[in-house]
């Protein structure tokens, strides 16, 4: 069967990305594998690095699914197979190492539209997913662009 992955946060920007990857798998007759990546952080302390024991990590992949299952249970019943699944790792390598392995036909991705000194800092992830992919991406915006009236001057 044919398989679109969506990597999703469970920002507003990666919900809009999964209701666009449910429409499209509604038309070449796919399902979706929503998919969120995680790792853990990594500080450094006066003493080295801090370590985190197996319970923190329990708790949080427990809480990862939990989290998980309630998105995909939102989409559930709309015509289309809906499947979550926990990666781990590095979410842009983590997310296209899973969609080459399922043999995915797209990935679908939201943005979170940051411009200027936020982008430069912070960097790109989607522009890493369409830099790294070797499947095509389809990048959904944060928000919709407000129509310009003709004859209205852009302020932008």
């Amino acid at each position: 069967m044919r398989t679109i992955v969506c990597a999703i946060d469970f920002s507003e920007p990666s919900e809009r990305a999964l209701a666009h990857a449910i429409e499209l798998a509604k038309v070449i007759g796919a399902k979706v594998l929503a998919v969120h990546a995680w790792q853990l952080p990594v500080y450094a302390v006066p003493d080295g690095l801090a370590v985190f024991g197996p319970e923190l990590v329990s708790e949080i992949t427990t809480g990862l699914h939990r989290q998980l299952d309630e998105t995909v249970m939102r989409y559930r019943g709309h015509g289309v197979e809906v499947e979550g699944r926990l990666v781990s790792g590095s979410p842009v390598e983590a997310i296209l190492e899973l969609a080459e392995s399922v043999d995915a036909q797209y990935l679908v991705i939201g943005t979170h539209g940051r411009t200027g000194v936020a982008r430069l800092l912070i960097g790109s992830v989607a522009e890493r997913f369409v830099r790294l992919s070797t499947i095509p991406v389809v990048v959904i915006p944060s928000r919709e662009r407000k129509k310009q009236n003709p004859g209205e001057a852009s302020t932008a």
